[in-house]
Protein backbone atom coordinates (compact mmCIF):
# COMPACT_ATOMS: atom_id res chain seq x y z
CA UNK A 1 0.00 0.00 0.00
CA UNK A 2 2.11 3.00 -1.39
CA UNK A 3 -0.96 5.41 -1.50
CA UNK A 4 -0.62 8.34 1.23
CA UNK A 5 -3.81 9.86 2.95
CA UNK A 6 -4.77 13.03 4.18
CA UNK A 7 -7.22 12.13 7.58
CA UNK A 8 -9.67 15.67 7.68
CA UNK A 9 -10.81 16.40 10.74
CA UNK A 10 -13.79 19.53 11.38
CA UNK A 11 -13.97 20.32 15.29
CA UNK A 12 -15.63 22.32 17.49
CA UNK A 13 -15.87 22.58 21.21
CA UNK A 14 -15.27 18.93 21.45
CA UNK A 15 -11.80 18.65 23.13
CA UNK A 16 -12.16 15.35 24.84
CA UNK A 17 -13.75 13.53 21.81
CA UNK A 18 -10.72 14.71 19.29
CA UNK A 19 -8.40 13.41 21.81
CA UNK A 20 -10.08 10.32 21.76
CA UNK A 21 -9.83 10.17 17.81
CA UNK A 22 -6.66 11.40 17.34
CA UNK A 23 -5.10 8.89 20.00
CA UNK A 24 -7.10 6.31 17.84
CA UNK A 25 -5.11 7.59 14.86
CA UNK A 26 -1.87 7.26 16.36
CA UNK A 27 -2.72 3.47 16.90
CA UNK A 28 -3.20 3.03 13.41
CA UNK A 29 -1.29 -0.28 11.49
CA UNK A 30 -1.31 1.80 7.85
CA UNK A 31 0.96 4.80 9.08
CA UNK A 32 1.00 6.90 6.22
CA UNK A 33 -0.59 9.92 6.71
CA UNK A 34 -0.98 13.48 7.41
CA UNK A 35 -3.71 15.45 9.24
CA UNK A 36 -6.06 18.45 8.21
CA UNK A 37 -7.91 19.78 11.84
CA UNK A 38 -10.26 22.80 10.59
CA UNK A 39 -10.92 24.22 14.13
CA UNK A 40 -14.45 26.41 14.83
CA UNK A 41 -14.06 26.04 18.74
CA UNK A 42 -15.61 28.90 20.48
CA UNK A 43 -14.20 31.08 21.97
CA UNK A 44 -11.07 29.11 23.11
CA UNK A 45 -9.10 26.90 19.59
CA UNK A 46 -8.75 23.62 20.74
CA UNK A 47 -5.06 24.29 20.91
CA UNK A 48 -5.19 25.94 24.17
CA UNK A 49 -5.40 22.32 25.90
CA UNK A 50 -2.01 21.09 26.42
CA UNK A 51 -2.90 17.41 25.46
CA UNK A 52 -4.31 17.73 22.31
CA UNK A 53 -0.78 19.87 21.62
CA UNK A 54 1.15 17.09 22.83
CA UNK A 55 -0.74 14.17 20.75
CA UNK A 56 -0.25 16.71 17.88
CA UNK A 57 3.40 17.57 18.52
CA UNK A 58 4.01 13.57 18.83
CA UNK A 59 2.34 13.10 15.09
CA UNK A 60 4.75 15.07 14.13
CA UNK A 61 7.73 13.49 15.39
CA UNK A 62 6.21 10.38 13.95
CA UNK A 63 6.49 11.55 10.64
CA UNK A 64 3.01 13.32 10.02
CA UNK A 65 2.01 16.27 8.53
CA UNK A 66 -0.14 18.37 10.39
CA UNK A 67 -2.47 21.54 8.83
CA UNK A 68 -4.07 23.50 11.45
CA UNK A 69 -7.27 26.05 10.11
CA UNK A 70 -8.92 28.18 12.59
CA UNK A 71 -12.18 29.74 11.72
CA UNK A 72 -12.73 32.63 13.46
CA UNK A 73 -16.54 32.59 12.48
CA UNK A 74 -17.81 28.96 12.48
CA UNK A 75 -20.39 28.58 9.03
CA UNK A 76 -21.15 25.29 10.11
CA UNK A 77 -19.83 21.57 9.58
CA UNK A 78 -19.98 21.45 5.55
CA UNK A 79 -18.47 24.47 5.01
CA UNK A 80 -15.69 23.09 7.54
CA UNK A 81 -15.51 19.96 5.07
CA UNK A 82 -14.75 21.86 2.17
CA UNK A 83 -12.47 24.19 3.93
CA UNK A 84 -10.61 21.03 4.79
CA UNK A 85 -10.02 20.04 1.06
CA UNK A 86 -9.15 23.56 0.02
CA UNK A 87 -6.58 23.86 2.77
CA UNK A 88 -5.20 20.71 1.91
CA UNK A 89 -1.72 20.76 0.66
CA UNK A 90 0.26 17.81 0.91
CA UNK A 91 -0.59 16.29 -2.61
CA UNK A 92 -2.01 13.02 -1.14
CA UNK A 93 -4.04 10.81 -3.91
CA UNK A 94 -6.63 9.64 -0.65
CA UNK A 95 -8.88 11.60 1.92
CA UNK A 96 -10.31 10.07 4.84
CA UNK A 97 -13.10 12.03 6.20
CA UNK A 98 -13.55 11.62 9.55
CA UNK A 99 -15.66 13.14 12.80
CA UNK A 100 -14.64 14.54 15.54
CA UNK A 101 -16.52 12.16 17.68
CA UNK A 102 -15.43 8.53 16.48
CA UNK A 103 -13.06 6.34 17.44
CA UNK A 104 -11.15 4.47 14.99
CA UNK A 105 -10.55 0.86 15.12
CA UNK A 106 -6.46 0.03 14.96
CA UNK A 107 -7.45 -1.82 11.34
CA UNK A 108 -9.65 0.75 10.17
CA UNK A 109 -7.60 2.55 7.61
CA UNK A 110 -5.20 0.03 6.59
CA UNK A 111 -8.87 -2.05 5.50
CA UNK A 112 -10.34 1.27 4.15
CA UNK A 113 -7.14 1.36 1.71
CA UNK A 114 -6.32 -1.99 0.85
CA UNK A 115 -9.86 -1.97 -0.21
CA UNK A 116 -9.92 1.40 -2.26
CA UNK A 117 -6.66 -0.08 -4.29
CA UNK A 118 -8.54 -3.51 -5.14
CA UNK A 119 -11.02 -1.75 -6.39
CA UNK A 120 -9.42 0.41 -9.73
CA UNK A 121 -13.04 2.05 -10.17
CA UNK A 122 -13.91 2.77 -6.41
CA UNK A 123 -14.72 6.52 -6.31
CA UNK A 124 -15.23 6.04 -1.88
CA UNK A 125 -15.00 3.28 0.20
CA UNK A 126 -16.41 2.90 4.10
CA UNK A 127 -16.67 0.65 6.76
CA UNK A 128 -18.97 0.71 9.18
CA UNK A 129 -19.77 3.05 12.08
CA UNK A 130 -21.79 1.71 15.01
CA UNK A 131 -22.04 3.23 18.60
CA UNK A 132 -19.33 3.64 20.97
CA UNK A 133 -21.83 3.04 23.93
CA UNK A 134 -23.64 0.28 22.30
CA UNK A 135 -21.53 -3.11 22.02
CA UNK A 136 -24.10 -5.61 20.57
CA UNK A 137 -24.14 -5.39 17.18
CA UNK A 138 -26.33 -7.17 15.05
CA UNK A 139 -24.53 -10.16 13.05
CA UNK A 140 -26.81 -10.66 9.94
CA UNK A 141 -25.85 -11.35 6.41
CA UNK A 142 -29.24 -10.72 5.00
CA UNK A 143 -30.05 -7.56 6.87
CA UNK A 144 -27.10 -6.18 5.46
CA UNK A 145 -28.66 -6.57 1.68
CA UNK A 146 -31.69 -3.74 2.90
CA UNK A 147 -28.57 -1.04 4.04
CA UNK A 148 -27.27 1.03 1.58
CA UNK A 149 -29.26 0.98 -1.35
CA UNK A 150 -32.20 3.50 -2.67
CA UNK A 151 -35.24 2.05 -4.55
CA UNK A 152 -37.42 4.02 -6.92
CA UNK A 153 -40.97 3.68 -7.53
CA UNK A 154 -42.04 3.51 -11.93
CA UNK A 155 -42.07 7.00 -11.87
CA UNK A 156 -39.13 7.55 -10.50
CA UNK A 157 -39.49 9.08 -7.19
CA UNK A 158 -38.08 7.72 -4.03
CA UNK A 159 -39.51 5.10 -2.55
CA UNK A 160 -37.17 3.72 0.52
CA UNK A 161 -33.63 4.73 1.20
CA UNK A 162 -31.16 2.17 3.10
CA UNK A 163 -28.27 3.34 5.91
CA UNK A 164 -24.72 3.26 6.56
CA UNK A 165 -24.28 -0.37 7.77
CA UNK A 166 -23.76 1.63 11.19
CA UNK A 167 -25.55 -0.80 13.48
CA UNK A 168 -24.91 -4.09 11.50
CA UNK A 169 -22.10 -6.01 10.10
CA UNK A 170 -20.82 -9.67 9.57
CA UNK A 171 -17.24 -9.14 9.56
CA UNK A 172 -15.12 -9.87 6.48
CA UNK A 173 -17.77 -9.06 3.67
CA UNK A 174 -16.70 -6.83 0.92
CA UNK A 175 -20.04 -5.32 -0.36
CA UNK A 176 -20.98 -2.61 -3.31
CA UNK A 177 -22.79 0.60 -1.86
CA UNK A 178 -25.11 2.43 -3.21
CA UNK A 179 -24.17 5.82 -0.73
CA UNK A 180 -21.89 5.97 2.23
CA UNK A 181 -22.59 7.89 5.26
CA UNK A 182 -20.67 9.42 8.17
CA UNK A 183 -16.71 8.37 7.37
CA UNK A 184 -15.45 7.27 4.97
CA UNK A 185 -11.98 6.87 2.24
CA UNK A 186 -12.49 8.62 -1.20
CA UNK A 187 -9.99 9.41 -3.91
CA UNK A 188 -8.90 13.59 -4.10
CA UNK A 189 -9.59 13.05 -8.26
CA UNK A 190 -13.30 12.66 -7.38
CA UNK A 191 -13.45 15.80 -6.02
CA UNK A 192 -11.82 17.37 -8.72
CA UNK A 193 -14.38 15.90 -10.74
CA UNK A 194 -18.05 16.14 -8.69
CA UNK A 195 -17.23 18.90 -6.57
CA UNK A 196 -16.99 19.37 -2.93
CA UNK A 197 -20.02 18.80 -0.67
CA UNK A 198 -23.08 20.32 -1.17
CA UNK A 199 -23.81 23.06 1.50
CA UNK A 200 -27.87 22.98 1.00
CA UNK A 201 -28.63 20.79 3.72
CA UNK A 202 -28.64 23.03 6.39
CA UNK A 203 -26.28 23.22 9.36
CA UNK A 204 -26.10 19.69 11.01
CA UNK A 205 -24.79 18.08 8.45
CA UNK A 206 -27.23 15.84 7.39
CA UNK A 207 -26.90 13.66 3.69
CA UNK A 208 -24.46 15.59 2.66
CA UNK A 209 -21.99 12.90 2.67
CA UNK A 210 -24.78 10.75 0.83
CA UNK A 211 -25.31 13.37 -2.08
CA UNK A 212 -21.39 13.69 -2.33
CA UNK A 213 -21.30 9.72 -2.98
CA UNK A 214 -24.39 9.83 -5.48
CA UNK A 215 -22.69 12.30 -7.52
CA UNK A 216 -19.08 10.14 -7.33
CA UNK A 217 -21.73 7.18 -9.12
CA UNK A 218 -22.96 9.59 -11.56
CA UNK A 219 -19.57 10.30 -12.71
CA UNK A 220 -18.57 6.68 -13.34
CA UNK A 221 -17.33 6.14 -10.21
CA UNK A 222 -18.34 2.72 -7.93
CA UNK A 223 -18.63 2.48 -3.76
CA UNK A 224 -17.28 0.06 -1.68
CA UNK A 225 -17.86 -1.35 1.95
CA UNK A 226 -15.71 -3.58 4.24
CA UNK A 227 -18.27 -4.87 6.70
CA UNK A 228 -14.69 -5.61 9.55
CA UNK A 229 -13.98 -1.55 8.97
CA UNK A 230 -15.08 -0.17 12.28
CA UNK A 231 -15.10 3.65 13.08
CA UNK A 232 -16.76 3.83 16.46
CA UNK A 233 -19.17 7.27 16.66
CA UNK A 234 -19.19 8.42 20.35
CA UNK A 235 -22.50 10.56 19.30
CA UNK A 236 -21.21 13.43 21.30
CA UNK A 237 -23.37 16.09 22.72
CA UNK A 238 -20.63 18.54 23.21
CA UNK A 239 -20.10 21.20 20.63
CA UNK A 240 -23.44 22.35 20.09
CA UNK A 241 -24.22 19.89 17.24
CA UNK A 242 -27.05 18.55 18.39
CA UNK A 243 -29.80 21.60 19.25
CA UNK A 244 -33.46 21.04 20.26
CA UNK A 245 -34.36 21.29 16.60
CA UNK A 246 -31.92 18.73 15.40
CA UNK A 247 -34.30 15.99 14.76
CA UNK A 248 -36.64 18.86 12.49
CA UNK A 249 -33.33 19.51 10.77
CA UNK A 250 -32.72 15.80 9.83
CA UNK A 251 -36.30 15.25 8.63
CA UNK A 252 -35.78 18.31 6.31
CA UNK A 253 -32.69 17.56 5.09
CA UNK A 254 -33.79 13.71 4.26
CA UNK A 255 -36.67 15.28 2.40
CA UNK A 256 -34.42 17.44 0.50
CA UNK A 257 -32.11 14.27 -0.19
CA UNK A 258 -34.88 12.32 -1.56
CA UNK A 259 -36.07 15.53 -3.97
CA UNK A 260 -33.32 15.51 -4.97
CA UNK A 261 -32.68 12.03 -6.09
CA UNK A 262 -35.63 11.85 -7.58
CA UNK A 263 -34.84 14.54 -9.91
CA UNK A 264 -31.54 12.62 -11.22
CA UNK A 265 -33.15 9.38 -11.72
CA UNK A 266 -36.38 10.71 -13.71
CA UNK A 267 -34.18 13.12 -15.42
CA UNK A 268 -31.51 10.19 -16.42
CA UNK A 269 -28.59 11.13 -14.57
CA UNK A 270 -29.16 8.21 -11.95
CA UNK A 271 -29.06 4.54 -13.29
CA UNK A 272 -29.01 2.61 -10.18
Amino acid sequence: MDNRVSIHVCTRDRFSELAMLLLSLREQTFTNWDLVIVDGSQPNPIFVSKFLVDITNRMKMEGHGITYVRENFPQGVIMARNTAIQSDNWSNPLILRVDDDSVCDRFYLEKLVKLIESKPDAGAVGGVVPLFGQMEIVRNSERIDVFSKITFDSNGNVSRIGDDLGFCYEPNIIKQAHHLRSSFLFKKEAVEKVGMFPVDYGKYSFREESDFCIRILMAGYELWVDTSAINWHLLAQSGGARGPDYFESVQVSDAHFKRKLSWWKRSGKLNI
